[in-house]
């Protein structure tokens, strides 16, 4: 069941700023997982979709 939408993106000329942070390797393994396995997509595309996706909830409140 997926929760989120996950667009893939379309290569830019100029790359987008790097959001990145550490975690543990049983947070990276599970994040792998539901990137690989539920949603079909890159790490990358979906820590994308969850950022604006959380994004998009705080302006709701």
């Amino acid at each position: 069941m997926q929760l989120i939408d996950v667009e893939r993106p379309v290569r830019k000329v100029v790359p987008d700023p790097i959001i990145a942070c550490k975690v543990s390797r049983e947070t990276q393994a599970a994040f792998d997982l539901l990137a690989e396995k539920t949603y079909e997509c890159t790490r990358a595309e979906l820590m994308r979709a969850c950022v604006l996706d959380c994004l998009k909830r705080h302006e709701q409140i």
